[in-house]
This record gives structure tokens, sequence and C-alpha cells, in this order.
């Protein structure tokens, strides 16, 4: 009788060790499903935000683009009033520089008011951003211009919704150009001068092509619309700028002076040669730039990869390169306005890339870009001139404030 008690009570000794791990198990696993969840909350909370902050930097860049991208017509359009206003003897800077500012303005506004009616930008599997609201503000008299945005992070996965937004700041100036007011864009000039690549009096004949589109050992005038496929140890001016949609371009050993927009389908190589463009530039396709310099006073859109080897490319507006972007041996980017590269941008050793504007690269970065304060120090750093003449510096666009709400 007693042997059985035991046995009974060593019995009721293992089920209540059994029921006691049992429910510790439960416990635990309860809280490793709470902890789990925990933590997947707070990821979706997290990208969700960075969501937001990838809409910041888009809208931030859509705005700079488009500074950059007028700077120039605003500039030819302010020294053309000036001129004018002057024979009429009813010259006002301050009048000028109001008017100024509301064509500024009117552009920007454009820029916000096709982003606020967009859909959300996706940007991976369940997020997006939008911009959801703005305030364009101008201070006419002063030629500043703020814009106050909201941008929103969204996660969408079935029923699940989340939402983050982050209210930020930007402000852009026109500058006043009465030379009592204003600062010298600087003295010491060196040529040649990014406001003005194009010589003045050009004198030269019709370019001669031969060997279907070759041109090689002249001085001459290029045609806007010939079919050129091969520059070779020469001199071309294109006073109307050149437009080449389909077939290739190669360049070597030559120097190019062009004057208005270039645009050409596929730009093999540009190869121990000078190119100076007043104008913007854009190219399907653009393999190499081979110890040669590339100057371009306007935008510069590259549609596919570009590397740079013992080369220097200078650039006075925005810059898209929609691959990768490669500097490597000894080469040197100098940029006043922003540059957006869609793919990696590699800056190998003894390579340097100055930026005055704005930059996103929206891939991998290897390397250092080194931001520049003002648009003069830029123009030293790069050996090249911007005459006093050419009227005052138009400071980068500033993010004043960014807040998370």
């Amino acid at each position: 009788m007693s042997k059985n008690n035991e046995n009974g009570y060593a019995l009721l000794i293992v089920l209540l060790l059994i029921v006691l791990i049992l429910s510790l198990t439960a416990v635990f696993f309860r809280g490793s499903l709470s902890n789990a969840k925990q933590e997947m909350i707070v990821d979706e909370n997290h990208l969700t935000v960075m969501a937001a902050e990838s809409g910041v930097d888009y809208i931030k860049s859509e705005l700079s683009n488009e500074f950059y991208g007028k700077r120039e017509e605003l500039d030819n359009f302010i020294k053309q009033e000036i001129k004018t206003a002057g024979e009429k003897n009813k010259l006002n800077y301050d009048s000028i520089q109001i008017v100024a500012t509301k064509k500024l303005e009117g552009y920007l506004s454009e820029i916000l008011i096709q982003e606020k009616s967009r859909a959300p930008r996706k940007i991976e599997s369940y997020y997006r951003h939008q911009l959801v609201d703005y305030k364009i503000e101008a201070n006419k008299t002063v030629g500043v211009i703020s814009i106050t945005g909201s941008v929103a992070g969204l996660y969408e996965n079935g029923e699940v919704k989340k939402e983050k937004s982050i209210t930020f700041n930007q402000i852009f100036k026109v500058p006043n150009y009465n030379p009592l007011l204003s600062e010298s864009s600087g003295s010491n000039i060196d040529v040649p001068n990014m406001y003005k690549l194009y010589p003045d009096n050009v004198k030269a004949s019709a370019c001669k092509s031969k060997n279907e589109g070759k041109i090689e050992e002249q001085t001459c005038s290029g045609d806007r619309n010939a079919n050129y496929k091969d520059i070779e140890d020469s001199t071309v001016y294109f006073p109307d700028g050149f437009n080449k949609s389909t077939g290739n371009l190669e360049v070597e050993e030559s120097k190019i002076y062009a004057k208005g927009d270039f645009r050409v389908n596929n730009f093999n190589d540009l190869e121990d040669s000078l190119f100076l463009l007043d104008g913007s530039f854009s190219a399907k396709n653009m393999n190499e730039i081979e110890d040669s310099t590339m100057m371009v006073n306007g935008n510069m859109t590259i549609e596919s990869n570009m590397e740079l080897e013992e080369s220097s490319l200078i650039v006075r507006g925005a810059t898209h390169i929609k691959g990768h972007l490669t500097v490597k041996d000894k080469s040197r980017v100098c940029i006043s306005g922003s540059l957006t590269v869609d793919k990696h941008l590699t800056i190998e050793d003894q390579s340097i890339l100055y930026i005055w504007g704005s930059y996103v690269v929206h891939n991998k970065l290897k390397g250092t870009i080194k931001t520049i304060s003002s648009e003069q120090e830029l123009w030293d750093k790069c050996k090249v001139g911007a005459g006093a003449e050419n009227g005052p510096v138009w400071s980068k666009p500033v993010i004043d404030h960014i807040k998370y709400n």
C-alpha cells in the first residue's frame, strides 16, 4: 500500500512538472510572438519614415533642377530688361528683380502643381511617397522665394496602412543686378569663361564632309542637321547647335565650339579633344571621355553609363546621368548646378568631384563628393573664369529646416 502511494506521488509530481513546463513554454511563445510583432511594427514605421525622407529628397531635387535649368533664361531676361530700360532712361534694378522673381515663382509653382497631382511614387513593394501639401511665398522686393511642403511616406499591405509625414522649407533667391549692391563674381579671370564659351566673330567656311560624314583636318562651320559621324584633327564651330537623333558620333584630336542645344544619339568617343558648349547637352549613349575637356554652359543629360578617364567635365547647369558614372585616372568633375545619378557613382583615387548645388545618388556611392560654398570657389577649383561683367553670383537653393511630424 505504501509502495502504491509512493508511485502515485511520483506520478503526480511528473504531471505537475509537465503542466509547469507547458505553461512556461506558452508564456515564452506568446512573448516571442509579441516581440516579433512589435519589431515588425517598428520596422514598418521606420521604413515609412524613410519613404517620406526619400520623397523630400526627390521634391528638393526636382525644384533645384528647375531652378538651375531656368537660371540662364532668367539671367538673359534680366540683362535684356536692363539693356532695354537703359536705352529708354527708365532703368530700375529693383523692378527688374521683382519681375524676374515672379517668373521663377511661376516655374517652381508648375513643378509643385504637377507633383501634388501625381499618384504616389512607388519606392518598393509596399512603400510610396507623395507631396500632399505645399505653400509658396515670394518676397519679390528682395528676390526671395520660400517653399514649404509636406511629404507623406506611405505603407500599404492589404488592410494594414501607415503614413508618416515630413515638412520641409526650401529657399530660392534671385539676385539684384544693381552693380552698387552686387559683389563681383571675381577678378582674376582664366580662360575659358564659363559664362561665355562660344567665341565672338567666328569666321569659318562650311564644313566639307567626306567618306560618309567624316570631317578631317578642317577649320570650319558645322551644319546643325548634318549627318556627321567622325570629326578628327579639326576645329569645328556649331553656331546653331547640333541635332543628331540617329547614328554615331566620334570626336578625336579636335576642338568643338557650339552655341545652342547639342543633341546626339550615340556619342561613342570624345578623345584628346576640347568640347565647349554654350547651351545644353544630351546624349542617349555617352560611352567615354578620354584625355579630353568638356565644358557645358547649360544642362547635361546622359541616358546611359558614362566614364571619364584622365579628363575634365565642367557643367554650369543641372546634370542627370541615368546610368552609372565613373570618374577615374586623375579625372575632375565640377558641377555648378545639381547632380542626379540614377545608378552607381564611382570616384576613384586621385580623381575628384566638386559640386556647388545639390546632389542625389540613387544607388551606391564610392568615393567622396566635395561640396563647394560658392560658385566662384568652384571656378577657382576648376581653373575656369567667370567675368564680373556677367552679373552677380546666384545663390544655390537652401533647405532651411526639416520637421518630422
